[in-house]
């Protein structure tokens, strides 16, 4: 361990230890760190870097050094630098409560606009939990830190090499960071483990998490406004129905911007003279993630056993299969440079959970500025015909609907999109390519 808290009021500095822990060498950046737990013990050096005073001890030298082997309550004894403090309270139960809060179990895929990341363990520390950075510094400002959230028992990860841009609660998992090294927030876990002689915790504390979390009625299930269905109509957090059009069929269109992120998609018009969505391309950080309808099942729709969306992520077709919710948030997740891909089986038990014969399915694209939520739909006579379509009739019909699931940062949003779903001062040219507008107030799905 080479760094374990950085100086400054943004920064927590110390451990709590209810057990046994082991250190190699170890450099604290004050005196004041909380130390806590009756089997600390440092194999090498421990060097304590005083500050002018730590507490009612005054700091007698810049620097003091104990001999390899002393344990941490002998620090407490020495005149000039009190190292080890009784006040650093750690109750588990609280932070299992509050892990819990933070990421309800009905709702673990859910990235909140406070920068929070869900996870739930197995049970299975065969099957750990891997989490990714989500942000686009190692380093970020509290305001922009995030804070990684497990559930459950089990065990968590972080890939080799990969910095981690927050905080890790995990307060019944075993959090191995040895080949991460790098950690820029605190970790609460049941245990910890690091190998490495040049690992760092910083210990920043984000301003982004909640002291708790209590869903709101209109956040749980979240709002489903800001999207685009049907043929096609746009939804904007204002409630007014917007259809536009794209002029051409099978043109594939930039509708969305932000960062180094965009989306684009195409159109199609069915026999019936309906327009529908056909394709949406999802670049991140030039990372394409490219969704359909699977075109084999247009082609028969008595196929069982099939995926109803086709995803392609850099080139390479998904499997999504039965996968819930839940499994797709632990353990499933397709990393992207600049975000992630979820998928998995659309659960609500209607009479529209099936396009032909196979599961309707759904495709997150998560970013830090917004999440993307597309769904594959099979056509329905609701609202286009006095007559109950044929299953011929659904199936040519069958298109992608889509909505802004989470809107983190909609100063970022650019575009056509970003005008219809009311976020920027629509353009003549977006202007130009609405049908009709309905002020009624509804929610799209």
């Amino acid at each position: 361990m080479h760094t374990f808290g950085y100086t400054g009021s943004n920064y927590v500095r110390g451990f709590a230890v209810d057990g046994n822990a082991t250190f190699g060498a170890v450099t604290l950046s004050e005196c004041c760190s909380e130390l806590t737990g009756s089997r600390i013990k440092f194999l090498q050096n421990y060097n304590c870097n005083c500050a002018s005073s730590c507490g009612t001890y005054p700091c007698g030298s810049a620097s003091c050094t104990y001999g390899t082997g002393q344990n941490v309550q002998q620090c407490n004894q020495q005149a000039y630098c009190k190292c080890v403090k009784d006040t650093f309270s750690y109750i588990k139960q609280d932070w299992i409560d509050f892990a819990e809060q933070l990421c309800p179990a009905d709702d673990l895929t859910h990235n909140y606009a406070n920068k929070i990341k869900c996870y739930q363990n197995s049970g299975d520390v065969n099957n750990p939990v891997q989490i990714f950075p989500q942000g686009s510094s190692e380093s970020p400002t509290p305001e922009n830190q995030w804070t990684y959230v497990v559930t459950g028992f089990g065990k968590v990860t972080i890939p080799s090499n990969v910095k981690i841009d927050g905080s890790i609660i995990a307060p019944e998992s075993n959090v191995d960071v040895s080949n991460c090294h790098f950690v820029h927030g605190y970790i609460v876990a049941r245990k910890a483990k690091t190998t490495h002689s040049g690992d760092q915790l910083h210990g920043q504390i984000p301003t982004t998490i909640p002291e708790c979390y209590t869903p709101s009625p209109t956040e749980a299930p979240v709002s489903e406004n800001n999207g685009v269905i049907s043929d096609p109509w746009a939804y904007s957090a204002s409630g007014k129905s917007i259809k536009f059009t794209l002029g051409k069929d099978h043109l594939m269109q930039q509708l969305l911007d932000w960062g180094n992120n965009t989306l684009s998609l195409s159109t199609f018009t069915s026999k019936d003279g309906f327009s529908w969505v056909e394709k949406i391309d999802i670049s991140i950080d030039g990372q394409h993630v490219l969704i359909e309808i699977n075109p084999f099942i247009l082609n028969d729709s008595n196929v069982t056993d099939c995926d109803s969306l086709s995803v392609i992520v850099d080139g390479k077709l998904q499997t999504i299969g039965n996968i819930s919710p839940e499994e797709a948030g632990k353990n499933k997740r397709i990393i992207l440079s600049g975000g992630s891909v979820l998928l998995w089986r659309y659960e609500i038990t209607d009479e529209a959970r099936f396009v032909g014969s196979c599961p309707r399915q759904v495709a997150m694209i998560e970013t830090p500025q917004i999440d993307i939520k597309i769904l594959s739909t099979e056509g329905v006579s609701s609202g286009h015909s006095d007559k109950e379509w044929s299953r011929q009739q659904k199936m040519r019909n069958s298109h992608l609907d889509f909505n802004a699931h989470v809107v983190k940062d909609s100063s970022k949003l650019n575009g056509p999109l970003a005008e219809l779903w009311g976020y920027k001062t629509m353009t003549e040219a977006v202007k130009s390519m609405v049908v009709e507008e309905v002020d009624n107030g509804k929610n799209p799905v």
